[in-house]
């Protein structure tokens, strides 16, 4: 996938082009000066991200209400809780993630394992940087707070389209497996 930057700067416009078209400084003999990427969207990846920034507020409209539904959802669930929003920011609620006081990364995969047996497809958090094999032999100065985030984290289905019956569903079926345990966490 690809991503679109979108930007009033003709310096940042500059410096993104350069480094999305892999940081050349002599693109015959492809000398390089600093680490670029090769990020640029397809005509059709470009097309679609026009297409849906023509609906951009429709689209976070609908994701602030899953989000809301879901806070509402789990607000009785103390064991639950959300990333706070720093002051004065606004969150796109891009993936509403809920953290569930109490479980670790087995607990929470066989919570995943039962959701999806319920046909409801969550995602673990994404791992810390640390954990990742390319990075094991660098140096991690932590006390293992990102650790214990993404091991208690459930990412919680929130496609814009979601509809509301799909999202009582997820908020049902999680809350009752918390409250009763219906699995061995």
């Amino acid at each position: 996938g690809g991503g679109m930057v979108c930007t009033n700067s003709s310096d940042r416009a500059e410096r993104i082009r350069y480094l999305s078209t892999q940081a050349k400084d002599d693109p015959v003999f492809y000398r390089h000066e600093e680490i670029g990427y090769n990020y640029r969207l397809t005509n059709v990846q470009a097309a679609m991200g026009c297409a849906q920034l023509e609906n951009i507020e429709v689209i976070l409209e609908n994701k602030k209400q899953i989000a809301d539904r879901y806070y509402e959802g789990f607000s009785d669930l103390a064991m639950c809780s959300w990333q706070e929003t720093i002051n004065g920011g606004d969150s796109c609620h891009w993936l509403p993630t809920v953290r569930i006081d109490g479980i670790d990364r087995s607990k929470l995969r066989r919570i995943i394992q039962w959701l999806d047996n319920k046909g409801i497809q969550t995602r673990p958090l994404w791992q810390p940087i640390h954990e990742l094999t390319p990075y094991s032999d660098c140096q991690f100065l932590g006390l293992g707070e990102s650790t214990r985030i993404a091991d208690s984290s459930l990412s919680l289905p929130c496609s814009s389209t979601l509809s509301d019956q799909d999202q009582i569903r997820v908020i049902s079926e999680l809350s009752s497996l918390l409250l009763q345990q219906k699995v061995e966490l």
